[in-house]
């Protein structure tokens, strides 16, 4: 993990508590400590295996965000700007 080790439990905390369940043109966004957030969501660009996505809140705003597959070891890597980014793997049941 790249984080300072004063913050690196905290950051494992977040990273695996954190979700995204795509369902149609749905999607929650669950993120710890806070309430699952809910709206539809469009992909807005794609470029060979980038994508960028725009969620759509309820109540009108919306927060773009850009994700990668990457090509060997299947989990999604999340751009979360400034260089650093959070890379998901689906759980195998």
């Amino acid at each position: 993990m790249n984080a300072p080790s004063d913050q690196v439990t905290r950051a494992t905390g977040w990273v695996t508590g954190t979700a995204l369940d795509f369902s149609g043109s749905k999607v929650t966004v669950t993120i710890p400590a806070e309430s699952p957030r809910n709206g539809t969501f469009k992909v807005t660009k794609a470029e060979g295996d980038r994508l960028t996505v725009a969620f759509l809140r309820p109540e009108g705003s919306r927060d773009e965000a850009e994700f990668q597959m990457g090509p060997d070891d299947k989990k999604l890597h999340w751009n979360i700007g400034g260089g650093q980014e959070i890379v998901l793997a689906k759980i195998q049941n």
